[in-house]
């Protein structure tokens, strides 16, 4: 193995752990790589995924516990012969938990409608990464202004799951930022800031994970060295990955996320640079 190789895939484990949780596109970031890199092979994709996910379930190894206990408490008591209602509704947990599967129909709506029409062509449509970071910015800036709300996790609604899933899915799209939108969504609907944070990230560990199953039939025949490669890359992937999601909660903690606009709107520029060949 080259000694780039080996700086390119500790590069893409850098770029997917800090871009991965702050709201300034992973997948827009990963983009530019692209083009300045080529095309990254998919297990190394994947496993970048993988690793931030791991750094996700053990963050937040709580809410993913009683989400899960929740869960099946719900299907063991429909498999008892209970209404469907009547177990979602016994508890606050037991409803954020539909609220999390609620958010994933929009989501997958949109990301299975993009992936039809748009397929392979996603990654190379710099203009469309651009406009991703631009209305990515544009939320952030909306959050700036908007009233700061009170509501926690036990007050979402149904309305809020379906807006924030229809904004993951929109970040299915690179250069839209799925942290972003979804976090901005959920402040703009009245959620208190870490609470917007939490919920947007329990929903994104079943999306993510979807996702990476839909790219399981591409890796094709995978040799040693990739996935050593790709192992060290998600080892770098998940360590900075801990930095900035704690780094984000921390943020959350104090106020909003509207500080990262004025960096997606520079990534938007940049990017329309190197889209006009001037990069």
């Amino acid at each position: 193995m080259r000694v780039v190789d080996w700086l390119e895939a500790l590069l893409l484990g850098v770029i997917q752990g800090l871009t991965e949780w702050l709201p300034v596109s992973s997948s827009g970031h990963l983009a530019l790589a692209h083009s300045y890199l080529g095309e990254v092979p998919v297990v190394i994709d994947v496993m970048l995924h993988f690793g931030t996910m791991v750094v996700l379930i053990v963050y937040f190894r709580k809410e993913v516990g009683m989400v899960g206990r929740s869960a099946g408490a719900v299907l063991r008591e429909v498999a008892r012969g209970a209404g469907w209602k009547e177990a979602i509704y016994r508890d606050a947990q037991r409803r954020l938990s539909f609220l999390i599967v609620l958010a994933l129909v929009p989501t997958a709506v949109l990301a299975l409608a993009f992936r039809f029409l748009l397929g392979g062509a996603l990654f190379s449509n710099l203009p469309l990464v651009a406009a991703g970071f631009a209305a990515s910015g544009a939320m952030l800036v909306l959050c700036g202004f908007a009233r700061k709300g009170d509501r926690t996790d036990d007050r979402l609604t149904v309305g809020d799951s379906m807006a924030v899933g229809t904004a993951q899915g929109v970040a299915f799209l690179p250069g839209f930022s799925r942290s972003g939108l979804t976090i901005a969504t959920g402040m703009l609907r009245g959620l208190e800031p870490r609470a917007a944070g939490r919920y947007s990230f329990l929903i994104m560990l079943p999306a993510v994970l979807g996702a990476m199953v839909f790219s399981l039939p591409d890796l094709g025949v995978v040799g040693r060295e990739l996935v050593v490669l790709g192992l060290a890359a998600m080892a770098v992937a998940m360590v900075v990955g801990w930095l900035s999601l704690d780094l984000l909660m921390r943020i959350l903690k104090k106020g909003g996320v509207q500080y990262f606009a004025p960096y997606c709107f520079l990534a938007c520029g940049l990017t329309v640079l190197i889209a006009l060949g001037y990069l």
